[in-house]
């Protein structure tokens, strides 16, 4: 009836219509999702429903919880973790992680099982929650875990550390996914690797940066074995360093490797690569400077 002149605009006019309603709406819907109200929101949920404004819903959803669960990792990132009792002095960086990501996952259970009381599609509105959650805290985590691990003298046991970084985070998001994803929540959901992918981008700056970090130890160990063997006063006692250096070396060489395309899912390849190729060069360099002395 668009063709008639007094139905022109109509589509207009109703658009206008529902955005003025859904400002009127918006307050009360906002209450109820605060207070984990279901029956007001289901109300709400009616009216928006009928407008057909199910992302519109999901934004309000996400917009309203989302600052709950930010205060949880602005505790972490703030905080002083309290001091061990055993001995005196702070958890280790990935304890005080591992508590955080006990926090996340706790607080995201909380949604999505007042989730399921409300909405048709739980596992999606629990997914978007999730995932704004996960852009607003996840550059400001990267940074803190760079800065807890990745800055000043970096060697063994940052690297340990790291690993259980990245056993956490990895944690988390299967923890995440198998919630969001689980067979029994009602309406759709979420694909698994989609939690998956946005859980783990935590990750992605410290899994760019650690190949290098690695290869920081490696050069040291060879620098240092260099100087062990120049400063030899035999033959004997020179290849005896040598040897040791050189079982030593590649050990660690090997759990490097095995450390980085694990903590990197591989994606880091070339990088590990060159790596790996510099440390072995570095170790040949150490060998050189032995053969000269030992020929001086």
């Amino acid at each position: 009836m668009g063709h008639l002149e007094e139905f022109s605009g109509a589509r207009e006019r109703l658009g206008q219509f529902e955005d003025r309603l859904e400002k009127r709406v918006s307050s009360k819907l906002k209450e109820g999702i605060e207070s984990h109200d279901s029956g007001a929101t289901k109300e709400c949920l009616q009216i928006y429903e009928q407008m057909q404004r199910r992302d519109m819903l999901i934004t309000r959803y996400t917009q309203t919880r989302k600052p709950t669960l930010v205060k949880v990792y602005a505790a972490f990132a703030s905080g002083e973790p309290a001091p061990a009792p055993e001995h005196g002095h702070p958890p280790p960086f990935a304890d005080k992680l591992h508590s955080l990501r006990q926090d996340l996952i706790a607080g995201l259970g909380v949604e999505l099982a007042w989730c399921v009381e409300v909405f048709p599609d739980s596992g999606k509105f629990a997914a978007a929650l999730w995932t704004d959650l996960i852009s607003t805290i996840g550059e400001p985590l990267q940074g803190n875990i760079n800065d807890k691990i990745f800055k000043g003298d970096f060697g063994e046991g940052e690297l340990k550390q790291m690993a259980a970084v990245h056993a956490c985070v990895v944690e988390m998001a299967v923890q995440a996914a198998e919630m969001l994803t689980r067979d029994t929540l009602p309406g759709a959901k979420p694909e698994v690797e989609e939690v998956l992918k946005v859980s783990l981008s935590v990750m992605e700056k410290c899994q760019r940066e650690y190949p290098a970090k690695e290869g920081k130890v490696l050069e040291k160990l060879a620098v240092r074995w260099k100087s062990d063997v120049t400063r030899s006063t035999s033959i004997a006692e020179g290849l005896r360093i040598v040897e040791d250096a050189s079982a030593k070396f590649f050990s660690h060489l090997h759990h490097a490797a095995t450390r980085a395309f694990a903590l990197t899912s591989g994606g880091e390849a070339m990088a590990i690569a060159r790596v790996l190729d510099e440390a072995v060069s570095a170790l040949l360099d150490a060998f050189r400077a032995a053969v000269l002395h030992f020929r001086a």
